[in-house]
């Protein structure tokens, strides 16, 4: 992403990949998704919030790796419509 495009820049999106130990239930992936919505703006759309994207895997699902790995949540701007 960025760091190889020469850095951050106003209209960068910030990735985030996390890890967790069980499946999410529909309550905290909801959850999740509520609070991303409220925390991530399409780029150029605020001067305060940036675009976010996350990806979560279960780390069962990547430890060891296999290919491809499968995803537990992706939550990135390009799906908010």
């Amino acid at each position: 992403g960025s760091a190889v495009d020469g850095g951050l820049k106003p209209h960068s999106d910030i990735d985030l990949l996390v890890t967790v130990t069980v499946r999410l239930d529909e309550t905290t992936r909801r959850a999740l998704i509520n609070d991303l919505l409220e925390t991530s703006a399409s780029p150029g759309e605020s001067e305060i919030l940036r675009a976010v994207e996350v990806t979560i895997v279960v780390h069962d699902d990547i430890i060891p790796w296999r290919y491809p790995a499968k995803r537990e949540l992706q939550f990135g701007e390009w799906q908010r419509n």
